[in-house]
């Protein structure tokens, strides 16, 4: 295909814009506070189900993968498990599952409020009550239910990249040379029973073979209908769409490892910019998710932050 569909795993700059917000939030601590307190308290349940939220995640990787599925496609769904009592009157999910949100369908009630929310699997689909759902979106204007993130409106930009690699692989695969017309030159004349010998022994000996000589048949000459790399102006091209990705994930290029024309007077502002605007703003809003979706309605009477000072 054309088009990248799977942005994190298929094109460098998004994996590395959305790598480093995802580490980066990951490492920021969450604690929790009974309410009315300022003090955080050493040991809770809902740290240790963070810690280990379901067979397949530990330490961090929970709020890691929140995030990639946020900035790869808008939305993190968590799948809450049954609750169980835990000390003093305490109930806390027993598990976490995290829910691939390409595979999400949501259903709403006659009050446009979530109802169900549909997963799609091979043998059949689950339709899972709104109640166990944690649903974390990046806001969509076109959409209440479903969010939007950064890499839509990026798609097309990274779709012509993805598009420029694939070229330049072929280039060099398919012997850097993308065609032409063999003719006849002077007075020769080329049957068609030679022009057809002529166009598989060009085709057997360069293909898949970058660089190889040219050998004309007597009485043909060559010429070249396609486009060399030379003629395409691949740096140039490729590094605007870098930085209009890296523009639109919100990323200063230092911080994605872009040190081209970094230096001591820049690089410091850049790390600023990149935690005040970009990195600051996530874990605030993922924090008032759980406060509301997920603390709240187990009936647990606690706060959550995320520890956020530099």
């Amino acid at each position: 295909s054309d088009s990248i569909q799977k942005p994190y795993a298929e094109h460098a700059t998004v994996y590395r814009a959305i790598n480093a917000l995802s580490r980066n939030i990951a490492r920021i601590p969450p604690e929790i506070f009974a309410k009315g307190s300022d003090n955080p308290l050493e040991s809770h349940p809902l740290l240790k189900l963070f810690e280990q939220p379901n067979k397949l995640m530990r330490g961090t990787q929970l709020f890691e993968a929140l995030t990639i599925d946020l900035e790869s496609w808008g939305n993190g769904i968590w799948w809450l498990g049954p609750t169980a009592l835990v000390t003093r009157g305490q109930r806390v999910p027993a598990s976490i599952r995290r829910l691939d949100p390409c595979r999400i369908k949501v259903e709403l009630d006659g009050n446009d409020e979530p109802l169900n929310y549909v997963y799609r699997r091979q043998s059949e689909d689950l339709k899972i009550p709104a109640a166990e759902i944690v649903h974390f979106k990046f806001w969509n204007p076109y959409d209440s239910k479903w969010g939007m993130s950064w890499t839509e409106p990026a798609q097309l930009e990274f779709d012509g990249d993805y598009a420029a690699m694939k070229w330049n692989r072929e280039f060099f695969i398919n012997g850097a040379e993308p065609g032409g017309i063999f003719s006849a030159k002077d007075d020769h004349i080329i049957t068609e029973t030679a022009a057809e010998r002529i166009r598989v022994q060009w085709i057997n000996r360069h293909r898949n073979k970058a660089h190889e000589p040219m050998i004309v048949p007597s009485g043909a000459e060559f010429k070249s209908e396609g486009m060399g790399q030379k003629d395409m102006d691949f740096v140039n091209m490729r590094r605007y769409s870098r930085e209009n990705t890296l523009s639109t994930s919100g990323m200063p290029p230092a911080i994605a490892g872009i040190l081209e024309f970094a230096n001591y007077a820049n690089m410091a502002p850049q790390i600023r910019l990149f935690f005040h605007l970009e990195l600051l703003p996530r874990p605030t809003y993922i924090q008032s998710v759980i406060q509301s979706d997920l603390i709240e309605r187990v009936g647990l009477n606690v706060d959550i932050y995320f520890k956020t000072e530099e």
